[in-house]
């Protein structure tokens, strides 16, 4: 039986595209060019708005993952739609920015060893990028995080549905010693790593499992931590305990504003991005680069800037439909010929 969508999952991954999105963009602009303009602030709740997108997605996707497998879980079939839901596509949208990079830049770069190609395909190579380099293009860290929660998950509902609260005891227990002992020296970030991501992916998980709806109780304080998060200053405090926190009370504040919505435009236009929002994530960054590089060294304004983020908001997205249509259409294919195969042997 299929299960009902929960809307206010897609209303809160559209909140968190819009936050990684706008992020990156104001990031490429100070890269490339003059500004004095932003469309969003670069904080938010006392967080940095591209950490906020994050936690956001990482509880979302434990909610999610939780609410598809809280009855049961075929371990067969879990690895095989994970693997078919990420790599596929991955690999598609890849090899095009790669055959644009290698036009562009009139060859790729021989000093780069032959063999960290293999960061690439198990979709590794944006936390490698930390260490040396490689072929990284698009994805980033948190493809590699995600696929690293994605291998967990099996485990940590296991967890979840026999020593619920212990277990998540023990993941805060774990967040803390490593947020008290992680050296700043080291080249890959505290937030990269995957550990450090437990407490909001199990939340999200806790939540659909056992509490299931926001009530008065619950929206009051977490909305009261969001209000001193933004107007209290924490820089003081370890960013990573701030994240964590900021962002299990924002997904509890919007759980309980947008559970209601049933219906409306929002709700479409969320569905929408939901739909769309893993070839958004893959492709939004390296647009960015290649388009916003035309104005290298020019002085926009505020209106320039706002034209700018509208025209890649339609590319991005036109380019996440081709590519969903075009990742729909390879598989396809594959299986059809793969099955051909069978069915003559």
């Amino acid at each position: 039986m299929k299960k009902e969508r929960l809307v206010y999952f897609d209303i809160i991954k559209f909140i968190a595209v819009i936050c990684v999105f706008t992020v990156h963009f104001t990031r490429t602009l100070e890269y490339f060019l003059n500004f004095d303009f932003k469309i969003l602030p670069d904080r938010i709740f006392g967080v940095y708005l591209g950490g906020f997108g994050v936690t956001l997605f990482f509880i979302t996707s434990g909610a999610s993952l939780m609410y598809v497998y809280d009855e049961k879980l075929n371990l067969k079939t879990y690895i095989k739609k994970r693997f078919s839901g990420i790599f596929p596509m991955f690999w598609l949208t890849y090899f095009i920015a790669f055959l644009v990079n290698f036009y562009i830049n009139k060859g790729f770069d021989q000093i780069i060893p032959k063999y960290r190609i293999l960061a690439t395909l198990i979709g590794f190579d944006g936390l490698d990028a930390f260490y040396h380099p490689n072929f990284y293009l698009l994805g980033e860290w948190f493809l590699g995080v995600i696929i690293s929660l994605y291998i967990l998950f099996p485990l940590l509902r296991i967890l979840v549905m026999k020593f619920p609260w212990i277990s998540f005891a023990m993941v805060i227990i774990v967040h803390i010693i490593l947020v008290q002992n992680y050296s700043p020296a080291s080249a890959l970030p505290l937030e990269c790593v995957v550990f450090a991501r437990l407490v909001e992916f199990m939340f999200g998980m806790l939540f659909i499992r056992y509490i299931k709806k926001v009530n008065i109780f619950m929206f009051v304080p977490a909305l009261a931590i969001m209000i001193v998060a933004e107007f209290v200053d924490l820089t003081k405090i370890n960013n990573m305990y701030v994240i964590p926190v900021v962002g299990i009370s924002s997904f509890i504040v919007f759980t309980f504003l947008f559970c209601r919505i049933k219906k409306g435009i929002f709700k479409q236009i969320s569905i929408f991005i939901s739909k769309y929002s893993y070839a958004i994530f893959l492709t939004h960054h390296y647009i960015m680069l290649v388009f916003i590089k035309h104005f290298m060294g020019t002085l926009q304004p505020a209106s320039g800037i706002i034209v700018l983020y509208t025209t890649l908001v339609c590319i991005v997205i036109m380019a996440s439909m081709i590519m969903v249509k075009l990742d729909k259409a390879v598989s396809k294919t594959i299986s059809n010929a793969l099955f051909s195969k069978e069915k003559i042997k």
